[in-house]
């Protein structure tokens, strides 16, 4: 186990001891926070602070009453009365308003309103104005009524045959996998590349024999990899700080009534841990195989294909994730750490299904695991030769 660890140390400070590693890993959220800026910097550019003018033909507005600013950066629109069409189209002439709508006097039975602007195009000050208008003519019901009507309705399916019940606000269910899946493919790409480069620089220098007269196959391979990934893990890190920070900076949000299914994050987690051994297992045998990183990086970007699958065809699984395609990409060991957190979190999935996912999943582990080491004992030592699939499978079935 002391060589593991050791193992495990040096591929990790040999990765962050790099000065790329730290322009690569910093690059990306100063980019971000960059990006963000120029976008809010733009948004107070670009918006108009001239106020938007409306006459009321309805009475709707007559005590008008100015709900609160849902936006972070508070109101920024401001609408400004006028008695009649001829004095808002004068102020609009004269450029003391930007727009201004006018309230049909049959608003209360046919909802008409009309929007007069210089520039035929959609804004946020149409939504602003519906805002206001709904906020008012609410005013004259109790505030369980207001509020239930900002609320809407909490509806609750249950199924007749089980007595499992699925609430509509489970959407944050999906949080989670959606993390943790964002996350596998970054480990997947960072951590993968990596352990490739790492392995096929020891075969061209040669190190590989010195290694292999110390520790054997399995003890390399654990290290490398848990080494390797730990690398990707310190990144995803950094960029978690990052963007803890970010959120740290804006107004904060209330999550209302939100329902989390605890059954779903732990097959998250459980599946998320399987899957990136599998992967790294697989990355690792690419490497010992191959005689360049260009050669084994074809493969991970294969395995990452395979993985994007269920994000093309999400919709199809949130909408009917009982279909055979559903059931079978939740069964499939590269997307099963996906697609089974979906379907428990918008249907009945079968215990047997989620016993025979696990099993799966952490079967293809051992799989890639074993498969990773024999390909260290046929091609560890054999230099700027590649090793073939079939003679990996046939000595290991000799095994």
């Amino acid at each position: 186990m002391k060589k593991v660890w050791e193992i495990i140390r040096h591929e990790y400070v040999t990765q962050v001891r790099r000065k790329s590693f730290w322009v690569g890993v910093l690059s990306i959220p100063i980019m971000m926070v960059f990006a963000i800026g120029i976008s809010v910097a733009a948004m107070f550019i670009s918006a108009d602070p001239t106020p938007v003018g409306y006459v009321d033909h309805s009475g709707v507005l007559a005590e008008v009453v100015y709900p609160e600013s849902e936006n972070p950066f508070g109101q920024l629109t401001t609408f400004v009365p006028f008695a009649d069409t001829a004095s808002v189209r004068q102020a609009f002439i004269d450029g003391a308003i930007q727009s201004y709508f006018v309230i049909d006097e049959n608003y209360l039975n046919n909802g008409m309103v009309e929007y007069f602007t210089g520039s035929l195009s959609f804004d946020m000050i149409t939504g602003d104005f519906r805002t206001l208008l709904r906020y008012n003519l609410l005013q004259q019901y109790p505030e369980a009524i207001r509020t239930r009507v900002y609320d809407g309705s909490q509806i609750s399916i249950r199924s007749l045959q089980t007595a499992e019940e699925l609430n509509l606000d489970q959407w944050w269910n999906l949080v989670l996998p959606l993390v943790f899946a964002f996350m596998l493919f970054i480990l997947v790409q960072v951590g993968g590349s990596y352990i490739l480069q790492a392995m096929v620089a020891e075969k061209e220098n040669r190190m590989m024999e010195i290694l292999i007269t110390a520790v054997n196959p399995l003890e390399l391979m654990i290290g490398k990899t848990i080494g390797n990934l730990a690398v990707a893990f310190t990144m995803l890190a950094v960029w978690g700080i990052f963007g803890g920070g970010i959120l740290l900076a804006l107004p904060a949000l209330a999550f209302i009534q939100i329902s989390i299914n605890w059954g779903v994050q732990i097959m998250t987690l459980l599946l998320f841990l399987f899957t990136l051994l599998m992967m790294a297992g697989f990355m690792m045998a690419a490497g010992a195989m191959s005689t360049d990183a260009r050669d084994s990086g074809q493969l991970t970007w294969f395995f990452s294909l395979i993985m994007t699958l269920p994000f093309i065809l999400i919709t199809r699984i949130i909408f009917d994730p009982n279909a055979a395609i559903s059931v079978f990409f939740s069964l499939f060991p590269f997307t099963a750490f996906f697609v089974m957190p979906i379907r428990m979190t918008f249907a009945s999935v079968p215990v047997w299904q989620l016993i025979l996912c696990v099993l799966l999943v952490a079967g293809a582990t051992v799989f890639s695991v074993r498969l990773a080491t024999v390909a260290m004992k046929r091609g560890m030592l054999t230099f700027n030769k590649r090793l073939k699939y079939i003679d990996l499978f046939k000595s290991r079935r000799q095994a």
